[in-house]
């Protein structure tokens, strides 16, 4: 469970980090506020798009490949931002980072469920919160202040450092049970 824990603190630390920088980061590229609207918002786009195959393949090809897809597709688009900064680029770089996210949580919570005591599985659900919110707590401060102290190669190399080390962890994690899946 500690790695589970571990996987989605680093997920979401590398996810919390873009939330006030990259905002910041597309007016740097002389974005203008639409425009970084639609550079933010594309991100939902790609989350709600995949949520009903990520639903059905949870059930179909189990929690872990689910989890470790999400951990790669976001390490995967981390450094593409710094690398790819034409509007339309970073548009598509979002969706494909939103449907991560989706397969992310999709996972990390039927798994939270599936390893759990039956009589503690609130609890660990509450331990999954916790992971999560203290990750949006703390990823901002941090991703405002790498950016600002050393620039934001260096903060898209932290986040997939953190996503990374979401799919390290999320490697070594054993599956529930076969009869769950």
């Amino acid at each position: 469970m500690a790695l589970l824990f571990g996987a989605l603190g680093a997920f979401f630390l590398s996810v919390s980090m873009l939330v006030p920088t990259l905002p910041l980061y597309v007016r740097s590229l002389g974005g203008d506020p639409v425009e970084i609207g639609l550079v933010v918002g594309s991100f939902s786009l790609g989350v709600l798009v995949v949520r009903p195959w990520v639903g059905h393949a949870l059930d179909s090809r189990g929690r872990r490949p689910l989890l470790l897809l999400g951990s790669l597709l976001v390490a995967a688009m981390s450094p593409l931002y710094i690398w790819l900064t034409a509007l339309g680029l970073l548009i598509a770089v979002r969706v494909v980072h939103g449907m991560g996210l989706s397969a992310f949580t999709g996972a990390s919570t039927t798994l939270v469920t599936d390893l759990s005591p039956p009589d503690r599985r609130t609890e660990f659900l509450g331990y999954l919160s916790t992971a999560s919110i203290l990750a949006f707590a703390l990823g901002p401060l941090i991703g405002i202040e790498i950016a600002e102290r050393w620039g934001y190669p260096a903060l898209f190399a932290a986040i997939t450092a953190c996503a990374l080390a979401s799919l390290v962890c999320g490697s070594r994690i054993s599956g529930p049970p076969r009869h769950i899946q």
